[in-house]
Formats: structure tokens, sequence, C-alpha cells
């Protein structure tokens, strides 16, 4: 029964981990994508 808890424990974990790491790089390339549009506005003034 312990084994079984902990087997679920560690699996609910790896998919948090999943999850925010997704959100994480999904910000960081909406970040780059706003930074490189910024650029290419400032080089065309």
């Amino acid at each position: 029964m312990l084994s079984l808890a902990q087997t679920i424990g560690i699996v609910g974990t790896m998919i948090l981990t999943l999850y925010f790491s997704k959100k994480q790089v999904q910000s960081l390339r909406v970040d780059t994508q706003t930074r490189g549009l910024n650029d290419l506005g400032e080089k065309f003034q």
C-alpha cells in the first residue's frame, strides 16, 4: 500500500513539474517574440 502511494506521489510530482515548465517556456517564447517585434519597430522608425 505504501509503495503504491509513493508511486502516485512521484508521478503526480512529475506531472506538475512538466505542467509548470511548459507554462514557463510559453511565457518565455512570448517575451522573446515581443522583444523581437519591438526591435524591428525601432529599426523602422
